[in-house]
């Protein structure tokens, strides 16, 4: 499955990627590209309340955080960042469009993780769906669109 339609017939979304869901966990990961850098594996996280990006997956793609400085208590650690903005794209590899959005960012120092797809500036600015396979595969489907 990787085209859904609303109650009056209507397309819900333009696109579906690739992702790998870890059966053991409640979180997901897709292809992500910031601005001019190449796509990277990156956790979509519905509890995480900001997106966020290590200063140097920030500079291979061309991404600054020129904003303020924010404080982010994370479970396992506290760090800062500075506000940021920038181009991000999940490639529609199953079917559709591509998702294109401008998003909101906090560019952390010493950030060595996977770069999070949080809450606020991308994940309340689309709609998305999972597809996990009968099989329990590891690989599923996200199928998304812009909200309007």
């Amino acid at each position: 499955m990787s085209r859904l339609y609303d109650p009056s017939g209507e397309p819900w979304n333009t696109g579906a990627a690739t992702c790998m869901l870890p059966s053991a966990f409640n979180y997901f990961f897709v292809r992500a590209q910031f601005e001019a850098g190449r796509p990277t594996l990156s956790l979509m996280d519905t509890g995480a309340p900001v997106t966020i990006l290590g200063c140097r997956l920030a500079d291979m793609a061309g991404v600054k955080g020129t904003g303020r400085v924010t404080d982010l208590d994370i479970v396992w650690a506290s760090y800062s960042g500075r506000m940021g903005r920038c181009a991000l794209k999940i490639e529609g590899d199953i079917w559709g469009d591509d998702l294109i959005l401008q998003a909101d960012i906090v560019v952390v120092d010493g950030w060595d993780r996977y770069p999070i797809l949080g809450l606020k500036g991308v994940l309340d600015s689309i709609r998305f769906a999972l597809d996990q396979p009968q099989n329990k595969s590891s690989k599923g489907v996200l199928m998304f669109a812009p909200l309007a």
